[in-house]
């Protein structure tokens, strides 16, 4: 979910994953009201591809495959400091490194100076950024004015001239062709990217015990998912702080071109 904030630069996904899920403009989700748009105006990538999967599409591996996974109907806390490991092969990709203590409006949560996050998304003071942690990916979100960030970053502020976009597995994740999870479409290995094509997004399918089922609809999707445009998984609900947030096992991320 990621770009910056004005007409010269990339739009992809507005998050408000808060305390809801997301959704794309592009799926039209059976229940739920939440949204996240991305549009073709996005940065796309112009180079080659570096991706993988474990089943038989036959594209490279780029870095190693690591990440977190999803679980089960689990319900987690966390405390502390965020975890701020970002596993092969993202730690290529736009990273923020903060360069002060700062404290994002969530209860309990403090970031130290060195600590860097996966950057996916930014709209005027409004910043998005991931943590791998032991349920999987889990963004936050807060706002800070442009020349009063506390982070540097690598991607020059996600402008679409100096990222390139891609659809990527952030967890192992088995995607189903239906809602009800009775078929497999494609079992997704993390570190798995691919470029982002001309857009798609994800909402929530069905709503069940300890989570949801989320339908992912991208363009690109059958480049990795062996030609299936659309898959279903169960996401988990877990307790990020003070709120409710669903560890996406697949979304997209900018490198540095």
């Amino acid at each position: 979910m990621a770009c910056s904030g004005d007409d010269s630069v990339a739009t992809t996904e507005t998050s408000t994953a808060t305390t809801t899920a997301s959704t794309s403009s592009d799926v039209t989700p059976t229940t739920g009201d939440e949204t996240n748009t991305s549009d073709e105006s996005t940065a796309t990538s112009t180079g080659t591809s570096t991706a993988t999967t474990s089943g038989t599409s036959g594209e490279e591996t780029i870095g190693e495959t690591t990440g977190g996974s999803t679980t089960d109907d689990t319900t987690t806390s966390t405390t502390g400091s965020l975890p701020d490991d970002i596993p092969e092969p993202f730690n290529q990709y736009c990273v923020a490194t903060f360069t002060e203590a700062f404290d994002p409006p969530y209860a309990g949560v403090s970031i130290t100076p060195g600590d860097s996050f996966l950057y996916v998304f930014t709209i005027n003071d409004f910043h998005e950024m991931k943590y791998f942690g032991d349920d999987g990916p889990v963004s936050f979100e807060f706002d800070a004015a442009e020349g009063n960030l506390p982070f540097v970053g690598n991607c020059d502020g996600l402008y679409y001239w100096s990222v390139e976009e891609y659809l990527a597995v952030l967890a192992d994740v088995t995607l189903y062709v239906d809602k009800e999870m009775t078929e497999v479409a494609c079992t997704l290995t993390a570190g798995t990217v691919t470029p982002y094509g001309a857009g798609g997004g994800h909402g929530p399918a069905e709503y069940v015990e300890g989570g949801i089922v989320f339908q992912f609809d991208y363009f690109a999707l059958p480049d990795i998912c062996d030609g299936y445009d659309t898959g279903y998984a169960f996401v988990p609900e877990i307790v990020f702080f003070d709120t409710m947030e669903f560890p996406l096992p697949l979304d997209s991320v900018y490198r540095p071109v």
